[in-house]
């Protein structure tokens, strides 16, 4: 596991599905910065999350800035979270983004695409489109995804 960590000192991003009392979390973590995409974020994960990010630090062994990252919310009282934490995992993955909302979007509609993925019936790279499809349905605009340029400009303010 210290391995898997070490690495993502790199450039490669390591996705961490994270679980905080029965809740779970997307954290990514890319260049020492630990991303956290909380669907319901609260006083109890926010403890476990500190306990995460000083676990880092000490594996690193250096500094690890930590970014909350507005993400779309689940419905309150629901059970979405690991659809969200998936599709929150699916889009950070393919870059930063830029002008997220903290709005409310059910992404329980899902379920059965998340499935066939996992059988191995659909390609999961359908998975962050169809996010922004079921936010668009529900009159949500999640965000804009940064451009290839400003992704190599924001690499080299972090350098």
């Amino acid at each position: 596991a210290e391995a898997l960590l070490r690495r993502s000192l790199s450039d490669l991003p390591l996705v961490i599905p994270f679980n905080s009392s029965y809740h779970w979390i997307c954290v990514l973590v890319k260049k020492g910065v630990m991303f956290v995409a909380d669907s319901a974020p609260s006083p109890a994960t926010a403890n476990d999350l500190n306990t995460l990010h000083a676990l880092l630090q000490k594996v690193f062994n250096r500094k690890v800035t930590r970014e909350n990252i507005p993400v779309a919310r689940q419905p309150y009282g629901s059970n979405e979270c690991g659809v969200h934490l998936i599709l929150n995992s699916l889009i950070m993955v393919r870059g930063p983004m830029r002008g997220a909302k903290t709005c409310t979007v059910s992404y329980g509609v899902l379920r059965e695409i998340l499935k066939r993925v996992a059988e191995g019936k659909l390609n999961g790279m359908v998975l962050p489109s169809c996010a922004y499809y079921v936010a668009a349905l529900q009159k949500v605009e999640l965000c804009a995804q940064i451009t290839r340029d400003e992704i190599l400009q924001l690499v080299d303010t972090m350098s």
